[in-house]
């Protein structure tokens, strides 16, 4: 399971803030107060994640702090964004929900989540009757059998159920399963399949995923680097590349181009790809492992700060 910082996260949802973005946490806040790794993060966000993280960007280099990976997993526009400090030793996986539309997975509206938040804690929290919707549907869409028991215990007795359906739910399917209230939804090919298709194109333009190249015989090296960035990111794997034109581009899209398009690196060791061959993202001269992974963390974040 990918492993968060607690402090790093605090670092970066108050760099956040300060940079401008409202936000505030779809989970109780105790998992940033401890020292103990947990898992991922998870807030809702009144604008772009992207935008957000922009805008951030300054301080978070101040702190030491820089994005390797923005994962747009949804067409609403949410995303998951995984952040490293400079050797890589620790990191943070933080899931933003975006969508104002409600046009995605869970079919809800980010606003709404957001107008409910209370104001005055450290990180505003959405309230519980509004995080239970949002859990409900979040459990709904992933199957999820065991925890949606719980919460339709919790939903049945929540007041104003109509209201909050109308305030947060775009999917009649999901108003149905809360309860029997009408709700108006945009149609669904109008209002999902154009995004879907944008979306579909971006991840293909912008692979999210990378490729470290590690020259020679430097297998421990690349298993290292593999391992470290592996305790955050999705997905982590070490291999060794093969030597002869033709066969480079099969292996390559077996064993590195279905990384690319998820949160994950591929580090590989061995023969350097033969001319007209697939290129690496990222060839590692050093062979120190944190100067490996600070030069694999600049050259992941920089695709950040030149798009």
């Amino acid at each position: 399971m990918p492993t968060t910082n607690p402090g790093l996260a605090v670092e970066v949802l108050s760099a956040l803030q300060r940079s401008g973005s409202e936000l505030a946490l779809l989970q109780s806040p105790s998992k940033l107060l401890t020292n103990t790794p947990t898992g991922d993060i998870d807030v809702v966000i009144n604008g772009p994640p992207r935008q957000a993280i922009t805008a951030a960007i300054g301080e978070l280099e101040t702190m030491g702090v820089r994005l390797v990976a923005l994962w747009p997993y949804d067409v609403g526009g949410t995303a998951t964004a995984f952040f490293f400090n400079r050797s890589g030793t620790d990191g943070a996986q933080i899931d933003m929900l975006y969508d104002p539309n409600g046009r995605g997975h869970y079919s809800i509206r980010s606003t709404g989540l957001i107008e409910s938040a209370g104001q005055d804690e450290r990180f505003p929290v959405v309230a519980r009757p509004a995080l239970a919707i949002y859990l409900y549907s979040k459990r709904l869409w992933k199957g999820q059998e065991a925890q949606l028991v719980h919460l339709r215990s919790e939903v049945d007795e929540l007041e104003n159920v109509p209201d909050l359906i109308e305030r947060l739910v775009t999917s009649r399917r999901l108003a149905r399963r809360i309860a029997e209230v009408p709700v108006s939804v945009p149609p669904r090919i109008a209002g999902r399949l154009l995004p879907r298709m944008k979306w579909l194109i971006a991840r293909l333009q912008h692979p999210v995923g990378f490729w470290i190249h590690c020259p020679g015989d430097r297998a421990d090296l690349a298993r290292s680097l593999a391992e470290r960035f592996g305790r955050v990111l999705v997905y982590s794997t070490a291999k060794p590349t093969v030597g002869s034109l033709p066969r480079s581009w099969w292996w390559y899209w077996r064993a590195v181009q279905p990384t690319r398009l998820r949160p994950g690196i591929v580090v590989t060791w061995g023969d350097t790809p033969p001319r007209l061959g697939p290129t690496p993202d990222l060839t590692v001269t050093s062979s120190h492992l944190d100067t490996a992974a600070s030069a694999t963390i600049s050259a992941m974040s920089q695709r950040y700060v030149e798009r």
